[in-house]
């Protein structure tokens, strides 16, 4: 999921809470997932907790396009040191 969405953020022109919601939705239809099965990593990757009081779009827009990478690539990172892969997977 982190991956699919570093992808998708990555390319967003225009960083508004609007743009992010539509690119991490639209990416929920197309991966035929539920939005929180989306949205709960990604929300978790840029918060850095499990528990926030606002939800992955607002973090995500918050945070800004380049901290959101930073710290989505973190997360892929340390998921993957935690299965012995690499970030690109």
């Amino acid at each position: 999921m982190l991956i699919a969405a570093k992808k998708e953020l990555k390319v967003l022109t225009d960083w508004t809470s609007e743009s992010i919601h539509d690119t991490l939705i639209a990416l929920a239809l197309n991966l035929e997932v539920k939005n929180a099965t989306l949205m709960w990593p990604v929300r978790i990757a840029t918060a850095g907790k499990a528990v926030t009081p606002g939800g992955a779009i607002e973090i995500c827009f918050i945070l800004g396009q380049e901290e959101t990478l930073r710290r989505i690539d973190t997360g892929i990172e340390k998921l993957n040191s935690n299965r012995g892969g690499t970030a690109d997977e």
